[in-house]
């Protein structure tokens, strides 16, 4: 798929044009393919159990569940979040922490931590390719709250 349509699929979800469930039922954009053993085994068993609420259009679900059956998946942090190893171009936070590449040779956020301690997010321009930078910010209000997020400045 070319960017333009990654994007346009990607926006779609966002904004709830396509129904969740229907990304839910076959492997998508950046999913690891799974024989049709392991897609059983992932879908009645490790899916309910370890991600039953994310529909997985902008996170490698499949291929979190081979690291995880494979003994190589990090637990996840206090507030529940996984690793952004499988996380896919169109996630909010995706990050230089993910194994699938960046799309059109687009920069990647990075996460890092000031001198005092605080989590931040600067986002590259992958992030910014797929959300504008109040649904970022709204993003991180919401789901990454004790995170401060560093939209790059804007060139004169």
């Amino acid at each position: 798929m070319n960017p333009d349509d990654a994007k346009k699929v990607a926006w779609a979800l966002r904004n709830r044009r396509v129904a969740e469930h229907e990304f839910d039922q076959a492997p998508q954009i950046g999913d690891t393919v799974l024989t049709p053993e392991q897609e059983a085994e992932y879908f009645l068993q490790w899916k309910p159990q370890n991600a039953p609420r994310d529909s997985g259009y902008d996170y490698d679900n499949r291929g979190a569940y081979l690291a995880d059956e494979a003994g190589l998946l990090p637990p996840r942090d206090a507030r529940g979040h996984g690793t952004d190893a499988f996380k896919k171009p169109w996630h909010p936070t995706y990050s230089t922490g993910s194994q699938i590449p960046p799309l059109d040779g687009m920069m990647p956020g990075q996460w890092g931590q000031t001198p005092d301690g605080q989590t931040v997010f600067d986002a590259g321009t992958q992030n910014l390719q797929f959300s504008t930078p109040e649904e970022l910010m709204q993003y991180f209000r919401e789901a990454e709250p004790e995170a401060r997020l560093r939209l790059p400045k804007k060139r004169r």
